[in-house]
């Protein structure tokens, strides 16, 4: 008895999930109501055959095949006999309930008629038996009655170390039912409702501990329901042989989720990273109790006892590694782990309570079989505080997390907004600096349009200019060759000096325009450069009045210089401002009838010479000046005698002062006459 006693503290110690222990020896015990001296009898018989009646069983009993006896030795799968002998001074109720408790199944007959009683037991249906545990037996007798009872184990696991056979009137037994049923329901409802409490909790914020947790609660929920065979009644209540092999799917499960729970909860990966990964290669030994009771309930080979033996050592290992790793990730200062730790020795604790109670070495006070659920109830709360611990300190957390967050999105907008800041004005100064570049380039693409436009109007001009008007005297000079060479004989001699002052005119004519073609392709060639230097603008007067006195006779036309006394030297380019002079005597001559007057005429300003060119010609209308005036244009008009000009000449004049940072002047009235001038810089 006492290694039967230390074995069966030892498995429960280990089993954290209280599988029935299990061993061969089977004590057999009758708890009744004792009144004088009366009491139940018990004649005992191993039916190894597994096939006998009842009626041999009770031949085999009237043959004194059987023995008295107070208990006994059963071996899974032998079948056993009873015969129970209740006195009639136990029968005075007008009801009883016989229970025999943790037996697969058990058939009843009355001894002496043979008439079927009932049957009750784990592997029955709800829909064969009226009480679970317990044949209702008719009382009022004044004679003893004897009942006849098979009793099969029908799975390993359902011998028992401590067989009750109870019998109660049957309001008492209603009463204790409903006692028991109502703590049980109470200790379900608790289980469920934390269950619904943590798995709400995880929905909010996502831990998988919390999940953990909940399925743990769920398991030892599953195995009390499996303990106190409501699962039959509730669950599963045409499938008995699978509840009885429930336990081992349900128990092991429940440790894999204690397991997870634990990994979770202390953070071993963080504090103990060894003991993370052995208890992960623990909880895969759960697999092979898993595997045993499936392959039990599928074929007809019983583990179970294996099963559970196997779940006593991963269970006890479990246990272990739970407290010492609770307690050691406490003193590294995880504080939620104290609750954890409690709560697994208050839970050892109740569990040997009741293993105490259930082998009789403490007295069966009311409710001690409830221990368990008190043990199982005060761990699931001091659990639930260290997660609404853990909670709290992970709102905290969250919270100083979103503090921070919101501290360093704020940083960051304000660095954001700096930086877009900084980018705009960047932007504003590049979209600034591309808007000039843009602005310059379409200032120089119109002034290389325009410049394009002028030199395309200029090439159109040379080519009418060279086709016309440089052909023009050469066809002159040619009739006049062929005149002379061919017709001189006949010629008078004043017709030949005519002919010949003709010929010089167009010579000349030819001269200026080559002349005036050479000074532009010049100016072309040297891009818009001068070379200035001092010269005296007073001989340079003369010098064109010399060169056109011969012109200006042919038409009797005066040409007068009009100097100042204290004139100046200017800087200029010296050619340029020749060629603008001799340009604007010749056009003078050109537009002056006969008999008129031109005057070259110098006025001193402040730090410059006014050149004025002025005759009494037939003057041009403000039309026409503004032709001439237009930098774009090359005009042209016929002179007082038909002389014909290109515009080129006036053209080049307007360019050179362009370059001396001057401009023409015309001041001119139609019949009257005109006045060309522009400014020229004086040296200092």
């Amino acid at each position: 008895m006492y290694r039967f006693f230390v074995y069966s503290l030892f498995t429960f110690l280990l089993i954290p999930q209280f599988s029935f222990a299990q061993n061969p020896q089977l004590l057999f015990q009758s708890e009744i109501v004792k009144e004088e001296g009366e009491q139940l009898t018990f004649w005992y018989l191993e039916d190894h055959s597994l096939n006998l009646t009842h009626s041999e069983a009770k031949l085999h009993f009237e043959n004194n095949a059987s023995m008295v006896i107070d208990r006994f030795s059963a071996t899974h799968p032998n079948i056993h006999w009873i015969k129970v002998n209740i006195p009639s001074v136990l029968l005075q109720e007008p009801l009883y309930v016989l229970q025999l408790k943790k037996w697969g199944t058990v058939d009843i007959w009355d001894y002496d008629q043979l008439t079927y009683l009932g049957k009750t037991g784990r592997l029955t249906t709800k829909n064969e038996v009226v009480y679970r545990n317990g044949i209702l037996l008719k009382g009022n007798t004044l004679e003893p009655r004897q009942l006849l009872i098979r009793l099969k184990t029908g799975v390993s696991i359902l011998s028992h170390e401590n067989a009750q056979v109870t019998l109660l009137p049957h309001h008492h037994y209603e009463i204790e039912q409903l006692t028991e049923r109502s703590i049980q329901m109470l200790f379900l409802g608790i289980i469920l409702t934390m269950a619904l409490y943590n798995l709400l909790i995880y929905k909010s914020i996502q831990d998988i501990s919390y999940l953990y947790f909940v399925l743990s609660i769920v398991g030892i929920g599953l195995y009390m329901m499996f303990f106190h065979e409501l699962n039959l009644e509730f669950l599963w209540p045409s499938a008995p042989n699978w509840d009885a092999h429930s336990f081992a799917l349900i128990v092991p499960l429940t440790g894999i989720a204690r397991t997870a729970f634990t990994k979770k909860y202390l953070h071993l990966d963080e504090y103990l990273p060894h003991w993370d990964k052995a208890l992960t290669v623990v909880a895969c030994g759960y697999l092979i109790p898993i595997s045993l009771g499936l392959w039990s309930f599928f074929t007809d080979d019983d583990y179970l006892q294996v099963a559970t033996q196997f779940i006593g050592i991963i269970g006890a290992i479990v246990l272990f590694s739970m407290l010492v790793s609770s307690l050691l990730v406490y003193l590294k200062g995880y504080a939620p782990a104290r609750f954890f730790f409690i709560a697994n020795i208050l839970f050892i604790v109740s569990a040997l309570l009741f293993i105490s109670q259930e082998t009789n070495l403490i007295p069966d006070l009311p409710y001690f079989s409830y221990f368990i659920e008190i043990g199982v109830v005060t761990q699931v709360v001091l659990f639930s505080l260290g997660l609404a611990n853990r909670l709290k300190r992970s709102q905290e957390l969250v919270h100083f997390n979103h503090l921070e967050k919101e501290r360093l999105q704020k940083k960051n907008m304000e660095e954001k907004q700096k930086l877009i800041s900084q980018q705009k004005t960047e932007l504003k100064k590049q979209v600034k600096e591309r808007t000039e570049e843009l602005a310059h380039t379409i200032i120089q693409l119109q002034a290389s349009e325009k410049s394009l436009k002028k030199i395309n109007n200029l090439k159109d001009q040379l080519f009418s200019i060279i086709s016309h008007d440089l052909k023009s005297p050469l066809v002159t000079f040619d009739s006049f060759l062929n005149l002379l060479i061919h017709h001189s004989h006949r010629m008078t001699q004043d017709e030949k000096e005519e002919l010949a002052d003709e010929t010089n005119q167009a010579l000349k004519k030819l001269y200026d325009l080559l002349e005036n073609l050479l000074q532009w392709s010049s100016l072309q060639l040297k891009q818009n450069r001068i070379n200035p230097e001092n010269f005296d603008i007073e001989d340079l007067l003369h010098k064109n009045v010399s060169l056109y006195t011969l012109s200006a006779k042919r038409k009797n036309i005066q040409l007068r210089v009009n100097i100042p006394k204290a004139s100046k030297k200017v800087r200029a380019d010296y050619r340029m401002i020749d060629f603008i002079i001799r340009n604007l005597v010749n056009n003078a001559i050109k537009f002056t009838d006969k008999d008129g007057l031109i005057d070259l005429s110098l006025e001193l300003q402040d730090e410059a010479i006014k050149v004025n060119v002025k005759d009494n010609g037939i003057g041009i209308s403000e039309k026409n000046i503004q032709h001439i005036l237009n930098k774009n244009d090359v005009f042209s008009l016929s002179g007082t005698e038909g002389e014909k000009g290109s515009g080129l000449g006036l053209m080049l004049c307007k360019e050179f002062l362009s370059l001396h940072d001057s401009q023409l002047g015309i001041n001119s009235t139609l019949e009257k006459g005109s006045c060309f001038s522009f400014l020229l810089e004086t040296v200092k």
